[in-house]
């Protein structure tokens, strides 16, 4: 058991949640071990519905923080961050929590465990399952795609056992993630130019290229009201921070060796754009980067990346994904022509990389 003086934060950003904190916040307190001291840390991201005053009065101690103006998913966590930072400097991990989920019974005793015995690991995360069908998986931890998509694992597959071992994982989910405070203060958490989307992915990488390890725990299991938003809603952030990784965190012989494929990639985007309506949204993610401004943070942010690397992109890569399977399943195109080239390029090029 972990010891009485350990100290979690969990973080919570919340963007006009009230509807689901009356299930957070019950199960935060009815599920509160005595041999960890826990805070609460709930940040009121612009919210119009009252949740941080609702927060705030709940049956449970709160510590609500409100930002204006609303920053995203990225800016919300960072801005808790720092106040966990600034008010509660004994904070030993931090776990980055939904407002649509629910914890259950001695879960943030386990995950502490988890990390005491793997010392090696920045973060790990649950068996996050699914709250409409608590016997179906949401996600296990994600997979990088080499081209830098991230993918969810597992999800929707019915819980049989399958999934219960302790394995390494590229990128944890920001649904539910514990992580070192100590590494938070050393790398930070979030790229607040993100605003939403891949964050995770980056915070895994940034991790990973240290030289940590980012880690699934199937002993605990939370749920999760996950609600599958319309696919390409935010298509230009998905794709533009997609660029964003791949070019921060790639050493340059690695996006030589794999330029052929990135044009190949970029012509199939540009074509599926248009046929979802996004055509606007993929030649803004191509514009950011002929932007002086933001060239310069780019390249800023890759210098201190590189300047981290612990490990080589060989390692790096090493278990990335080289096709991509949709678990609604894939267009004929995608999955009997895009897949198998994308597949026997990188069987070609890996061995090149270093």
């Amino acid at each position: 058991m972990p010891e009485i003086n350990t100290h979690v934060a969990v973080l919570i950003t919340c963007y006009n949640g009230q509807p689901y904190l009356d299930d957070l916040l019950t199960s935060l307190r009815e599920c509160q071990s005595s041999d960890i001291k826990q805070t609460i840390v709930l940040v009121d991201n612009e919210s119009t519905d009252g949740s941080g005053d609702y927060a705030r009065d709940f049956n449970c101690d709160v510590d609500v923080v409100r930002l204006e103006p609303n920053k995203g998913f990225t800016g919300g966590n960072n801005f808790g961050l720092k106040h966990i930072q600034q008010q509660y400097s004994d904070v030993d991990y931090v776990v980055l929590l939904n407002t649509d989920t629910v914890v259950t019974e001695g879960w943030l005793n386990t995950l502490v465990d988890f990390m005491e015995f793997y010392p090696s690991a920045a973060s790990v995360q649950p068996k996050i399952m699914l709250h409409s069908d608590p016997t179906r998986i949401n996600t296990i931890g994600n997979r990088s795609h080499y081209l830098g998509f991230g993918m969810m694992t597992a999800y929707n597959e019915i819980d049989e056992g399958q999934y219960d071992s302790p394995t390494q994982i590229d990128f944890p989910s920001g649904c539910c993630v514990m992580i070192r405070a100590d590494l938070l203060k050393k790398y930070s958490l979030f790229d607040d130019e993100y605003f939403m989307y891949l964050e995770d992915a980056e915070l895994g990488w940034k991790l990973r290229i240290a030289g940590y390890e980012n880690w699934f725990c199937p002993d605990v299991k939370i749920y999760h009201k996950y609600i599958a938003n319309a696919p390409y809603k935010y298509y230009y952030y998905l794709e533009r921070n997609r660029w964003l990784l791949l070019f921060t965190y790639y050493r340059i012989r690695t996006i030589l060796l794999l330029m052929p494929m990135f044009v190949f990639m970029e012509l199939g985007q540009g074509v599926f754009s248009i046929t979802v309506g996004k055509f606007k949204d993929k030649l803004r993610s191509w514009f950011y980067f002929f932007k002086p401004r933001n060239v310069k943070r780019l390249g800023i942010h890759r210098k201190t990346a590189q300047l981290r690397r612990k490990i080589s992109d060989k390692q790096f890569t090493r278990d990335a994904v080289a096709g991509i399977e949709i678990p609604s399943g894939s267009p004929f195109l995608l999955k009997y022509f895009a897949t198998p080239i994308m597949a026997t390029y990188w069987k070609i090029i890996y061995p090149l990389i270093k």
